[in-house]
């Protein structure tokens, strides 16, 4: 079992989870996600037809963290980062299909 601590910013983390899934092609692979890690595991799991399961899903992080825009600390790392409008966009760009 991985459980990968994701970047703060979705440009990053994607590629972070993009990455890791295709070093494991050809695997056994299933999907695990909660709140945004559920956003993730769905849109990797239409990207590489793999089963997820998910709780509580953001299916629309880019209209749900317009709210979130500017300092944040993330509560895991404690980590200080600037989420900005555009990574609102870095979202969009993954939308999940239907």
């Amino acid at each position: 079992m991985l459980i990968p601590q994701l970047p703060c910013y979705p440009a990053e983390a994607i590629e972070l989870l993009h990455n890791l899934v295709a070093a494991h092609a050809g695997e056994q692979i299933g999907l695990l996600g909660s709140s945004l890690g559920g956003y993730f595991a769905i849109w990797l799991s239409q990207k590489f037809n793999l089963p997820a399961v998910v709780v509580n899903p953001a299916v629309r992080p880019f209209d749900l963290f317009e709210q979130y825009l500017g300092e944040q600390v993330n509560p895991y790392t404690k980590e200080r980062y600037i989420l900005q409008s555009h990574h609102l966009m870095n979202y969009k760009q993954y939308k999940l299909m239907h």
